[in-house]
Parts: structure tokens; C-alpha cells; sequence
């Protein structure tokens, strides 16, 4: 209770989550334990739960994901302060490398979805599914970053996203065998950051690579395919005309091919060339980014 009025104090001069303090002191009263019982979410093989479900809130969380195996991270799950706004836009960001002193450049961050009607509802202590496919590998000893925001602008005021106060830079949310979920930064306004540590509330839904099995959800799996590829990988552009630019990079991050096509249905990629392993298929569609993983087999 200390540390969400300590942050409700902190941040009333940016935004007004609770209209007065009678509506914050009942919003707060709802906190009691969370839901955080496993479930592997989206296709994913393996989960960690932060540990935190959110006293503090505002407009998004900067945080990084190490991996001490081959993963691929595939969708998180979340805790919402809802203000009585309960239908919220949602965008996820990354990065590969860390968050820490690009929080505030946005081009270093490439958007990998968004949803503009998700609806939280009144609850603020159950997780729910952000439904975005992540859809992001990090290869042993590797690190990305992360940023979950509802991407509210100056003077906007919209549902936001609950995280937790305290920690310390570079120190560990929660870790497995796998990976380790890493203290981040609070943010106001989108590529806005508060000072202090923040931790990311909820849950990160991973697959182990090391086993050999690969995620199977695919919202944006279904614009790639076949996957695994053989010699050629098909990628559904749509029909607007536009030129497009994709790049091909490995898992080290090295630009293997790249290319400007017309978005003019399905174009064809000859993957022929490539070595077997993890690669990225990186579209660039008038400066909005968009990352999809596939395997070449």
C-alpha cells in the first residue's frame, strides 16, 4: 500500500489514473492475491512468472529478458489498472540488447504488434493474456529488451499497465533454468521513462529451443510459410502497392540478404543459400518494423 502511494503521488502530475482518492483507496483494496497458476500460453513450452502482480501502474514497462538456453519468447500475460477505462490499446516493442539507455530512442526498437480494442476489464489482480505474438528468439548468453506500453501521447489517459517499484538496476525480477527477467524502468507517455527501478508484473511464456521444439501459435506465422523452410520461403506482403524492404538476419544478429519488393501478394524468397538453423525475417513497411522467426531446415 506504501509503495502505490508513493507512485500514485509521483506520477499524478503526469496522468490521472483515479479521480479521486476515495476511487484509488478502493481500486487498491482489490490487490489481493493473484491468479499465477502455470499455464503455458500461446504454444509455448515452458513460463515464468515475475513474482510481482503490479502496486504501482502507469502507461508501460521497459524491461530485459537474458537467456542462459536458446529460447524463443512467444507472448507475456499482464496486470491492468483500469481507472474505470477498461478498454486499453496495447503495443509490444524489442530490441535486441538490452533496454538500459535506449529507453527514449525509439529508433532502436522495432514495434512487433499491436492491439487497439483489448479489453481488460474491472479486475486488476488476474493475469491476462496480451494477445500479440512475440515471436522473439534470443540465443544462449543473449539478451532483449522489451517494452509493453499502451502508448499513450501527451495528455492522453488510458488504461495502464501495472508493475512493481523498487529493485535495482541490472538486478533479476525472477529466473529459471532458462532464462532471467531483468528490473526494468517505468514509462509515462510513450519513450518516456520514470527514474528508479521498475519490475515487469506478470507472466513471460517461452520455448525452450534446447529440446529441440519450436512454439506453435502464429498469428504472424500465418503471413510465413512453410516454417521450416526448405528452398524457398513464401511471406504475404498483402496488395498495397507499396515497396516493402525485408532483410534476412541470422542469430547473431548479421544481415544475411536484403531486398525492396512491391506489396503485391505473395513474394518468394530463395532461402536456398542459407545454412540450417534460426533466422529473422525482418519487413520495413514506410518505418514501421515488423519481425517474424523461421527455421531453415
Amino acid at each position: 500500500m506504501t509503495n502505490f502511494r508513493t507512485e500514485f503521488t509521483n506520477t499524478m502530475k503526469h496522468f490521472t489514473r483515479f479521480t479521486s482518492l476515495a476511487a484509488m483507496l478502493s481500486a487498491a483494496a482489490l490487490f489481493v492475491a493473484p491468479t499465477v497458476a502455470s499455464a503455458q500460453q500461446c504454444g509455448a513450452t515452458d513460463d515464468l512468472h515475475s513474482g510481482f502482480f503490479g502496486l504501482s501502474g502507469q502507461d508501460g514497462i521497459f524491461f530485459d529478458i537474458q537467456a542462459t538456453t536458446p529460447v524463443t519468447i512467444e507472448c507475456f500475460e499482464g496486470y491492468f489498472t483500469t481507472g474505470g477505462m477498461n478498454i486499453t490499446k496495447m503495443y509490444i516493442w524489442y530490441r535486441m540488447g538490452s533496454r538500459v539507455g535506449v529507453e527514449t530512442d525509439p529508433t532502436q526498437w522495432i514495434l512487433i504488434d499491436s492491439i487497439l480494442s483489448f479489453n481488460v476489464g474491472p479486475t486488476q489482480a488476474t493475469l491476462l493474456l496480451l494477445p500479440i505474438n512475440v515471436d522473439v528468439s534470443i540465443p544462449a548468453g543473449g539478451t532483449a529488451g522489451f517494452y509493453i506500453t499502451n502508448g499513450d501521447g501527451p495528455g492522453q489517459n488510458n488504461t495502464g499497465i501495472r508493475y512493481d517499484p523498487g529493485g535495482q538496476s541490472g538486478g533479476v525480477t525472477a529466473s529459471d533454468v532458462n532464462i532471467s527477467i531483468m528490473d526494468g524502468a517505468g514509462s509515462y507517455e510513450r519513450w518516456v521513462i520514470f527514474s528508479g527501478t521498475r519490475q515487469f508484473a506478470g507472466r513471460v511464456n517461452y520455448t525452450s529451443l534446447s529440446n529441440g521444439i519450436v512454439g506453435t501459435l502464429g498469428a504472424e506465422r500465418s503471413f510465413l510459410f512453410p516454417n521450416p523452410a526448405n528452398n524457398t520461403l513464401n511471406v504475404d506482403l498483402g496488395n498495397s502497392g507499396r515497396s516493402v524492404g525485408w532483410s534476412i538476419i541470422d542469430a547473431i544478429g548479421r544481415t544475411i540478404d536484403s531486398q525492396q519488393v512491391l506489396a503485391n501478394g505473395i513474394t518468394k524468397i530463395d532461402v536456398s543459400g542459407l545454412e540450417a538453423g534460426s533466422y529473422r525475417l525482418l519487413l520495413n513497411d514506410y518505418g514501421v518494423q515488423q519481425a517474424m522467426s523461421f527455421v531453415k531446415e
